[in-house]
């Protein structure tokens, strides 16, 4: 998940020359795409030597108008849930920009394309728009992310532990009481010799 795993503990700092990104902004939730765009520019080669390579949706691609005339499938501003669960953001120009020069990555070239493409066997005729971009690297590429918190510990897990500890102190309730057992004994056993002795 490029939202949340630094990609530095994988990919040496500084050592990537391209980074393609074909349609998968739009698949991240709006709130993550900074998470998604700082982990690239945290491994690419500074100063511009490097490129990321963008294709993705554009807003107002035929799709877009489909989502927005049914009910329930906006999630937020140009974002959108598929039938089948899977998300699609529709970017524009302004937008897809200005995500990237928050790191420090400038724009070289971003156009949005349209085509007409004609489905033959329903007679339909679909306009569809995509964003593709080029961005140089950072002056200084961006902090790597942070290490993700780990995962919760499963149930099963966490009853063994609690079995495991409550044994444990069981033990050490057990040993204590033997211990303070022969104390006493002893203690008996050294009167018993005491008294024999003065007779």
């Amino acid at each position: 998940d490029t939202t949340k795993e630094p990609l530095a503990d994988v990919v040496p700092i500084g050592s990537v020359d391209v980074c393609t990104m074909v349609f998968v902004l739009s698949a991240v939730s709006p709130e993550k795409m900074r998470d998604a765009v700082r982990n690239v520019s945290s491994v690419m080669r500074p100063n511009a030597e490097a490129r990321v390579l963008l294709r993705d949706y554009a807003s107002g691609d035929l799709a877009q108008e489909r989502f927005a005339a049914k009910s329930g499938q906006k999630l937020a501003e140009n974002f959108y849930v598929r039938g089948d669960g899977t998300r699609a953001f529709y970017f524009s120009p302004t937008n897809l920009k200005a995500l990237f020069a928050d790191f420090g990555m400038v724009v070289e070239s971003l156009d949005v394309y349209e085509r007409a493409i004609t489905n033959r066997g329903q007679g339909v005729k679909m306009d569809r728009r995509w964003v593709q971009a080029s961005f140089a690297s950072a002056r200084v590429p961006a902090e790597p992310l942070p290490p993700p918190p780990p995962p919760p510990e499963p149930e099963w897990a966490k009853r063994k532990r609690e079995a495991d500890a409550a044994r444990a102190e069981r033990a050490a309730r057990d040993e204590a009481e033997a211990a303070q057992r022969r104390e006493n004994e002893a203690a008996a056993l050294a009167e018993v010799t005491a008294a024999l002795e003065t007779c």
